[in-house]
């Protein structure tokens, strides 16, 4: 899973966007601190939606699945959303984009 401070990251990209996002976190009951800390510093300024630990892995797949672009560390998010044809951006423990792949969906 991504760290703290790449996901930190990752949203101050997406709260700078001329349009309005909704960005789902995605994760098992271990993310739910970070997730929990994430809702707290971008309350009021990003549409975020906390499924850490909420959802199977079917219903993760789902999510994944209609989402327009997915940002993930490598495993089976990654896997996943690029194996639906979901535009991927997996981002390495450097902080490094390791791939870009092509996309559809709703985010």
């Amino acid at each position: 899973s991504l760290s703290i401070n790449q996901l930190q990251s990752v949203l101050e990209g997406v709260s700078r966007l001329d349009f309005a996002v909704t960005v789902h976190l995605l994760g098992t009951i271990h993310d739910k601190r970070k997730s929990s800390l994430l809702l707290s510093a971008w309350d009021g300024r990003l549409a975020l939606v906390d499924l850490c630990g909420r959802q199977s892995l079917t219903q993760t797949a789902a999510t994944l699945r209609f989402c327009d672009i997915a940002i993930t560390g490598p495993g089976a998010s990654s896997l996943l959303s690029s194996g639906y044809g979901t535009f991927t951006i997996c981002i390495d423990e450097n902080r490094i984009l390791c791939t870009t792949l092509t996309a559809t969906a709703i985010w």
